[in-house]
């Protein structure tokens, strides 16, 4: 009798437990409430890791060589990248330079001195830890070698502005100006002024460059075709940004658009720049994304300030530009994706000013007025236009716009770079004949923060000047700005610069070209750049979509 008492006992107890563990469901309440008639919470479940993929391809042009102080262009910066920091970077967002391999920089009370001080916790590629000497090294003794041989025209720029690099400690650095230059600072952040470490260069006079500060090491190399880089782990990058996945980046060149469509279509590639919206339509939108954004190219339309007819009519230049439809002209060769300029400055240039009291754009009252103001008030004139290749469409339009309105005769011709830089050499040597005549031309100019850069294309030396403009006034502006020290004084400086500009319209700005780069949609880490050096080197892919 007590052994069944138990059992009961014990058989009550188990059934108790279990009603307390496991309730029945309450029929009367709904489906996933309590008794209460509260909702359950939902039981979290932990997301899967992403994982990615190890190697990417993407389709950017390989550079012919990988010397920054030899080479710059577009193409090869983007590949310097992967490789190389400078002491500063231009934060294209905010137009300011901010530090890079530099954690900070001094200047002078007279501007003739440049202090830097250095990270000290970036080591090259080869381990060796970055020092004052290597900036030595690479701005003083590399550089003056570099030129002899013929380098990029940036660092002979900076060659003819230094008097002397000095270490002052380990990480302390002094570049001792001739004389005052407010613009050099602003330089520094292009990819000729890249950083070498002095002992690979002396061990390997062919490949010692190649070493550099930046998260990744130049595996293979093959000039127009190819460039391989591989991550160096213990770069300071990944310790600031925090470290890509990615063990390995290849840039291939494309010479056809087709085939860098198929290359992405078919994945051979995750990325790449410079294809068309209509090309990038051919992909499938769940799988890849294309990206159109306005660019530091200006397309500009320019008089022949030597020899064309309004050479010295400034009513005459003024009705030619009022009378070209700009906004046609961009819905016809960008789709409308370019950017409307109104300054020949980079709108991400330090000094870029776009207040003018007129701005000139379309206006047919207008052009009409100035014309009859010029030396030809009733169009009986011929203008011969030159246009570039590129802009082959945009003359035609221009030609039927200029006709129509001005009631002159308008003459196009195509030319290519080689033609127009060849002409231009010839007539800064006046050497010119019949054939190298134009009146005015459609070009372009790539732009950079440096606001030396427009300088260029006002200076009687410089090639850039195509059309052989000069303006004393200028000339005496550009001159006394450098020893400017503070930068609100260059600013009011250089925006004079650009009123008196827009006043006498040696130069007729268009556009900021519009760029376009296509990705997979698993892709993250590229940093856009409105001068299109895009940097990859943060680049990712998760491998599931």
């Amino acid at each position: 009798m007590k052994k069944l008492l138990s059992l009961v006992l014990a058989l009550i107890m188990i059934l108790g437990l279990t009603a307390c563990g496991e309730k029945t469901p309450d029929p009367t309440q709904p489906a996933g409430t309590n008794a209460s008639g509260q909702t359950n919470a939902p039981v979290e479940t932990q997301a899967p890791a992403k994982t990615y993929v190890k190697e990417l391809k993407v389709g950017v042009a390989a550079p012919d060589q990988m010397d920054p102080q030899k080479l710059m262009n577009n193409a090869s910066d983007t590949v310097y990248k992967m490789i190389y920091n400078q002491l500063v970077v231009w934060n294209f967002a905010e137009r300011k330079l901010e530090p890079e391999l530099a954690t900070r920089w001094e200047i002078s009370e007279d501007g003739k001195e440049y202090t830097f001080y250095l990270r000290d916790d970036v080591t090259f590629s080869n381990g060796q830890k970055l020092e004052a000497d290597d900036v030595v090294f690479t701005f003083k003794e590399r550089a003056k070698a570099v030129e002899a041989e013929g380098g990029s025209y940036q660092l002979s720029d900076l060659t003819k502005i230094l008097e002397d690099v000095v270490a002052v400690d380990a990480t302390t650095v002094k570049l001792i100006l001739k004389q005052p230059n407010a613009d050099i600072i602003y330089r520094l952040y292009l990819q000729p002024y890249s950083i070498f470490n002095r002992e690979a260069c002396e061990a390997d006079a062919e490949k010692g460059h190649w070493i550099g500060t930046n998260g990744w090491k130049l595996e293979e190399f093959i000039p127009s075709e190819k460039s391989s880089f591989t991550k160096y782990a213990d770069s300071w990058v990944w310790k600031v940004n925090g470290a890509t996945a990615t063990e390995k980046v290849t840039f291939i060149t494309y010479k056809e658009e087709g085939t860098k469509v198929a290359a992405l279509e078919n994945e051979e590639i995750c990325a790449s720049s410079g294809i068309t919206t209509i090309s990038a339509s051919v992909l499938p939108e769940d799988k890849f994304v294309t990206e159109t954004f306005s660019t530091e190219t200006l397309n500009y339309f320019f008089f022949n300030m030597k020899r064309g007819i309004a050479k010295d009519d400034v009513n005459l230049r003024k009705a030619i530009a009022f009378a070209i439809n700009l906004n046609d002209i961009n819905a016809a060769i960008y789709d409308g994706n370019a950017e409307r300029a109104v300054t020949m400055w980079g709108k991400n240039q330090f000094g870029y000013f776009d207040g003018f009291d007129e701005i000139v754009e379309y206006n047919t009252a207008k052009a009409k007025e100035y014309l009859a103001k010029s030396t030809y008030p009733t169009g009986n004139f011929t203008l011969k236009l030159w246009v570039h290749t590129k802009w082959e469409a945009s003359g035609v339009l221009m030609q039927k716009m200029l006709q129509d309105t001005l009631g002159c005769k308008v003459d196009v011709e195509v030319v290519d770079t080689s033609r127009l830089n060849g002409t231009v050499k010839k007539v800064m040597a006046d050497e010119d004949g019949p054939e190298d005549y134009y009146d005015a031309c459609v070009y372009n100019i790539s732009l950079n923060p440096t606001g030396n850069r427009f300088a260029f294309t006002v200076n009687l030396k410089s090639t850039t000047n195509r059309a052989y403009f000069f303006d004393q006034q200028i000339k005496d502006w550009y001159d006394t700005v450098l020893a400017m020290p503070k930068d609100e004084d260059r600013l009011e400086v250089y925006k004079q610069i650009q009123i008196r500009m827009n006043d006498l319209l040696p130069y007729f700005p268009w556009f900021y070209e519009s760029d376009s780069h296509t990705q997979n949609v698993r892709v993250s880490g590229i940093q856009w750049s409105p001068d299109t050096k895009h940097d990859y080197s943060l680049i990712q892919m998760t491998n599931e979509y």
